[in-house]
């Protein structure tokens, strides 16, 4: 829900439009993902969560995505992790990532680590903030700062 409301706000949408768009979106996301109804079962409810039940993959396994316990997959990672986000990225957010390097150094101290690289988008591109990359300009080359960054970190971790 606050990827939506971030991507509203970049769409320019008006305030009081996103919080009656958001309770829409939950409505879809409870029967979807929760109730596992398919998006046929949905629609022939409630035909105006047509625009809600559009996903980058199949309905399935975004139910899959959705059925899973990130701590009770993260907590058995024994191993060097790093997480990187852009702060360009308007797919995923930051904290998403630090929530992630926090469980996995729950269990294992010390062994996940976090970069924020500027202007970084979720393609690992450089289109410098999450307003150019929603536009969606194509950029086809890697950040810079990307893989000096999972580099150092490699470094670190075979020292380790």
């Amino acid at each position: 829900m606050k990827n939506n409301r971030r991507q509203f706000v970049l769409a320019g949408t008006p305030y009081d439009s996103i919080e009656i768009m958001l309770d829409t979106k939950y409505t879809a996301m409870q029967k979807l993902f929760v109730e596992h109804q398919t998006p046929d079962q949905i629609l022939a409810q409630d035909s105006s969560l047509a625009g809600d039940l559009q996903y980058p993959a199949h309905y399935t396994f975004m139910q899959e995505v959705a059925d899973l316990s990130l701590a009770d997959y993260w907590k058995k990672v024994d191993a060097p992790v790093l997480f990187v986000c852009g702060t360009a990225d308007f797919v995923v957010a930051q904290e998403e990532h630090e929530y992630a390097r926090d469980i996995v150094n729950a269990f294992h101290p010390g062994r996940a680590e976090f970069v924020a690289i500027e202007g970084m988008d979720h393609g690992f591109t450089n289109p410098g903030t999450q307003a150019v990359a929603f536009i969606g300009t194509p950029y086809t080359e890697l950040h810079p700062d990307f893989f000096p960054k999972v580099l150092e970190f490699c470094k670190r971790a075979i020292q380790k």
